[in-house]
């Protein structure tokens, strides 16, 4: 469901702006004023996309939650305030995070057709060819990245809100693909309320720098995108 949903928005983001690409306003346009009505487009997708991932990535987030506290003894409750509020945190965040991207995508994309002269209509068989490729890969990335951070994400608010568990330990799945902040992360033990890695980026010993699934640090899993690491809760 996540998938088909993040694939849907997708396509709107592509739609929407080659509609706005075929409007007579924009025959003698430049990429500045393109850019400040894709920032429009953008409100409005971040909105709607909100909308849906509650229906999915929210109620995934209160189900993890559920089931960790069922781990650790505690019937918990998932409508007390602070954990909705937590849950609708993050789906705005995801929303706000997809939504900007494909706005700096496209961008990116017009901007390079204006450089090299291309027309508008050019410019928007450009953008649908980016879609393309979207949907090949990315909605598949967005589906298992969200899935994991809600999953991950759920599982610490049932653990912080059980009183029970005190400490959490990061457990990766080890094999030849294994990322180098997974490698690194794998045992590592912090309190119920502190972040595995706090540094808003990770260079490994390769030299080789993680684009990190979150703008600061890593609260708890994914470290990145496809990531497959969980979290164990530990009770002294």
């Amino acid at each position: 469901p996540i998938a088909t949903m993040a694939n849907k928005h997708l396509a709107r983001h592509i739609k929407d702006v080659r509609n706005l690409l075929g409007t007579k306003s924009f025959k003698q346009s430049d990429p500045t004023l393109l850019d400040n009505e894709i920032n429009k487009l953008e409100d409005q997708w971040i909105i709607a996309l909100e909308t849906d991932a509650l229906k999915n990535i929210g109620k995934l987030t209160g189900l993890a939650a559920e089931q960790a506290g069922a781990q650790v003894g505690i019937d918990l409750d998932i409508q007390r305030p602070e954990i909705q509020k937590a849950i609708k945190d993050n789906t705005f965040k995801f929303a706000k995070k997809v939504s900007g991207t494909s706005s700096n995508q496209i961008k990116q994309v017009i901007r390079i057709g204006f450089e090299r002269g291309d027309t508008l209509s050019k410019i928007s068989k450009n953008v649908q060819q980016l879609g393309k490729q979207w949907t090949k890969t990315r909605a598949d990335t967005i589906a298992r990245t969200e899935s994991a951070r809600s999953a991950n994400g759920g599982a610490r608010l049932g653990y912080q809100s059980s009183g029970v568990v005190q400490k959490l330990q990061y457990s990766a799945i080890l094999d030849n693909v294994t990322s180098e902040i997974c490698q690194h992360l794998n045992g590592k033990i912090v309190g119920v309320q502190e972040s595995f890695f706090e540094e808003t980026e990770f260079v490994g010993p390769t030299g080789k720098r993680t684009d990190l699934s979150y703008d600061s640090g890593v609260p708890n899993p994914p470290a990145h995108p496809n990531c497959r690491s969980t979290i164990i809760p530990i009770i002294e």
